[in-house]
């Protein structure tokens, strides 16, 4: 997950209820499908468990991808990524979300030609947060 050493964004190791936090605002942000089914494993490795539809398709290209964050979401892209994610990832902000690691390989083109966000890395950000990722 990612949070913040003053207004400067690192990724850290999270807790339970950051990754649903984390899952919640995915879905808040790209309209997602993706619930909470329970926990599983055993007493001392125990796992949240997902569910989430099946998506069948390819990469999207980097011009599909700046055409569904800024062109159709409204959101602006990062001048880099702050180390958030992989390093050929792309972050973006709008007004109190920050989203890092939307790259090729997370965000697929479906059948019909529809893009599809998977496994991105969304924060809530204050101004000055908002403003340190910005410049």
């Amino acid at each position: 997950m990612v949070d913040f050493w003053g207004d400067e964004p690192r990724l850290s190791n999270g807790d339970p209820l950051g990754y649903l936090e984390r899952l919640r605002l995915h879905n808040e942000v790209f309209g997602d499908f993706t619930s909470f089914v329970g926990i599983g494993g055993t007493a001392n490795h125990r796992r949240i468990i997902t569910r989430q539809p099946i998506v069948e398709g390819c990469g999207a290209s980097w011009e599909a991808i700046l055409k569904l964050m800024t062109g159709e979401l409204g959101f602006t892209k990062l001048r880099h990524n702050h180390g958030i994610g992989y390093e050929d990832s792309y972050g973006f902000v709008l007004g109190d979300i920050a989203v890092f690691d939307i790259r090729p390989a997370n965000v697929i083109m479906d059948a019909d030609d529809i893009p599809v966000v998977v496994d991105s890395i969304p924060v809530r950000v204050t101004e000055d947060q908002r403003k340190f990722l910005l410049r």
